[in-house]
């Protein structure tokens, strides 16, 4: 009988340890693009505490060559406030090509955090990028039109995928058309290294010429999938008037 009873009790406790929740990361991470320093341009990123708690954030900034410069120094935000982070206007070296930066910060508390790019002299030439938190894959609306035509203006959508990790990694980039061919899959993978930044037009990240039969104008849904985690922006670019947009991007939950 006392053999039973310590079987039970060696059950129950079994199954209590089993039950508890593992603890989980005591740190989160959102990646953001650096934007270099243009004429008539300012670029910095935004960074909004939302959690009603005071938060400490950690920023380090990378080119887009992977290389780390300007490593803040961890970052006091009162709760309920907000901060600005100039990572080109702080450099010592003067201005720097296109990046991204990596913002860490307490699992328990939130943040919100767009990167900016301002044109000083029409505000129709500036966008706000939502600093994402890194998964494996993305996606997004995208399209190409190369038409010349007034009623039809040359625009295009533009990727910003961030290997985060320290290791190179390959990533996947595909288009479900919508139109011109709603059976149509183009897949092109592409290398990017550890802490890189890739940015390219669609039209360079496909072989849209190739393989859509006619492609003045193509529309579809775009997949960007990694090995590992990977971060994505996306904007549309206007050519024949320089305009362009932030286009949103989902993050799809993935299993290991």
């Amino acid at each position: 009988m006392k053999n039973l009873c310590l079987a039970v009790i060696l059950v129950v406790l079994a199954c209590v340890v089993l039950g508890q929740d593992q603890p989980g990361p005591r740190e989160k991470t959102l990646i953001a693009p650096v934007f270099g320093a243009f004429t008539r341009y300012h670029a910095d990123i935004d960074v909004m505490e939302v959690s009603g708690l005071p938060v400490t954030i950690k920023v380090e900034n990378y080119t887009a060559q992977g290389q780390p410069f300007l490593a803040n120094s961890p970052i006091e935000i009162p709760a309920g406030n907000q901060i600005q982070v100039n990572p080109v206007a702080d450099m010592d070296q003067g201005f720097v090509d296109d990046g991204w930066a990596k913002l860490t910060y307490p699992a328990n508390r939130q943040i919100h955090a767009v990167s900016v790019l301002e044109n000083y002299r029409n505000l129709a030439l500036s966008a706000q990028f939502l600093a994402v938190a890194p998964t494996r894959e993305f996606r997004l609306f995208g399209w190409y039109r190369r038409d010349e035509r007034p009623d039809f203006p040359r625009a295009e959508t533009a990727l910003i995928i961030v290997n985060p990790t320290q290791h190179r990694q390959a990533v996947q980039v595909s288009m479900h058309l919508r139109y011109p061919d709603p059976e149509k899959v183009v897949v092109q993978e592409w290398e990017v290294g550890p802490r890189q930044r890739l940015s390219r037009f669609i039209s360079e990240l496909l072989p849209l010429e190739d393989e859509v039969e006619d492609p003045w104008h193509v529309i579809g849904s775009v997949r960007v999938r990694g090995e590992t985690v990977i971060a994505v922006n996306a904007l549309n670019f206007y050519w024949k008037t320089g305009n362009f947009v932030s286009v949103p991007v989902v993050a799809v939950p993935t299993s290991p």
